[in-house]
């Protein structure tokens, strides 16, 4: 009975210690604008409930923004906040993040807190539109453009806060900054994602050095409040191998489609050259009927000329018995 009562003991440790805390401030954020990345599921979503919950303007930057559009219905529903809104933001390209940026300090008034929580884990080695490598690019270089874009609204709304979501797995990062890319050495999906968490949290150290006295603060949100590397990022690189499976089906339906045309074309060239051939033979079959029609005009034509000499043929002879029957008519009445 001890030994059980042990264990017990044991395991609630175990998970409180696996759960992380929980935080109970009462805080409330009437007034302040929060931009949230990847905040339609995961930690992002719930990150973005309870901030609408305590009052504030609540951005989800996301890829899907049907799923965004679904997540923050539900986030307004149970919260009573109407001021939850979506934005289109897809990290895998720099061209969006800038025009992200631009439309957001052009709409936006003031950005109180910027949560840089979404992320891809343990991914294929995928290269962006960028060339860059797929985990570095959006779990870091992404979030390190959009937040330098942002700085000047930030620090017009001080005191401000950027909180950059890492993980414990940055204690076995280590970045070769002569092949950040991989691409000398074997791609390792554990030694990219080490990388790009140990970048979040260089990045979040020095800029918090830098932006020391200027009222931002820039925090970082590792190990146990990330889920312990698994759920949300997890889930969104299943996701984001279910949507490269479903965009190499989809260019395999195009290449399929693409061949589909070849054929037809191949048979609209094939009837084109049969319809060739038939031209052709009516051609010559319309030669071949003249070609007859003149041979039975000659034919016509040395008929014709047949008869008029049978017919001059038939008239001298019929002159001559004529001539010679007169003659004889008239020896006769001589004598």
């Amino acid at each position: 009975m001890q030994r059980s009562a042990v264990v017990c003991t044991g395991l609630a440790v175990l998970r409180r210690y696996i759960g992380g805390a929980m935080c109970r401030c009462p805080v409330q954020l009437d007034g302040k604008t929060v931009l949230i990345t990847g905040a339609n599921s995961g930690i992002g979503k719930e990150t973005a409930r309870e901030l609408a919950r305590r009052g504030a303007r609540v951005v989800m930057a996301c890829r899907d923004l049907t799923r965004a559009e679904q997540a923050a219905e539900e986030i307004r529903q149970s919260t009573g906040n109407g001021n939850v809104v979506t934005r289109h933001l897809d990290l895998a390209s720099m061209y969006s993040i800038r025009q992200f940026a631009k439309d957001f300090l052009d709409s936006e008034d003031r950005l109180d807190i910027l949560i840089n929580n979404a992320g891809v884990m343990m991914c294929p080695r995928w290269l962006t539109e960028d060339g860059f490598e797929t985990q570095l690019a959006v779990n870091h270089l992404s979030h390190f453009l959009l937040t330098n874009l942002l700085l000047p609204m930030l620090k017009s709304s001080a005191p401000s806060r950027v909180v950059n979501v890492s993980s414990i797995a940055h204690h076995g990062g280590r970045i070769d900054f002569d092949d950040l890319f991989f691409s000398k050495k074997p791609y390792s999906r554990l030694e990219g994602y080490r990388q790009s968490k140990l970048a979040n949290v260089l990045f979040t150290r020095e800029l918090s050095r830098r932006l020391t006295g200027g009222h931002i603060q820039a925090e970082r949100e590792t190990g146990r409040e990330r889920e312990r590397e698994t759920g949300g990022e997890r889930e969104r690189g299943r996701e984001r191998e279910r949507r490269a499976e479903r965009e190499r089906e989809t260019g395999r339906e195009r290449e399929r489609e693409r061949e589909r045309d070849r054929q037809r074309e191949r048979e609209r060239e094939r009837e084109r050259e049969r319809e060739g051939r038939r031209e052709r033979e009516r051609e010559r079959q319309a030669k071949r009927e003249r070609e007859g029609e003149r041979e039975r005009e000659r034919d016509r034509q040395t008929d014709r000329q047949t008869d008029r000499q049978t017919h001059r043929q038939t008239h001298r002879q019929t002159h001559r018995q004529t001539h010679r029957q007169t003659h004889v008519s008239r020896c006769e009445n001589i004598k």
